[in-house]
């Protein structure tokens, strides 16, 4: 496969119909798309939504309105870290030993 087929694809698959060009900062944007690519879309999107907070903010791994503003209002270096950690939280409660260390790289890359 050529790059350029792969980009179309995970463009196609994951960025266009979860909406990640809504993300303010492409940082945000470039790290729930590669969580959503490994974790599945509800996991990462409920990764976000908690590292966002707020008390009207439902973690039920849907990117609406509200995650988007959410997501948005906050600035992009703690909200990243919040993130990266929440998907770490998410991977060590898979409970499986021989995957972790790699899917803890991940979490923080």
């Amino acid at each position: 496969m050529q790059r350029e087929d792969a980009i179309a694809l995970y463009r196609q698959y994951w960025w266009e119909p979860y909406g990640y060009d809504a993300i303010a900062h492409q940082c945000i944007a470039t790290k729930i798309f590669g969580l959503t690519v490994n974790m599945g879309s509800h996991a990462s999107h409920r990764c976000a939504q908690r590292a966002a907070g707020g008390i009207c903010l439902v973690e039920d791994g849907i990117l609406g309105k509200k995650s988007l503003m959410a997501i948005n209002d906050l600035e992009a270096l703690p909200l990243l870290a919040a993130i990266r950690s929440e998907a770490a939280s998410y991977y060590r409660s898979l409970h499986q030993p021989p995957f972790e260390k790699g899917w803890l790289n991940r979490a923080y890359a």
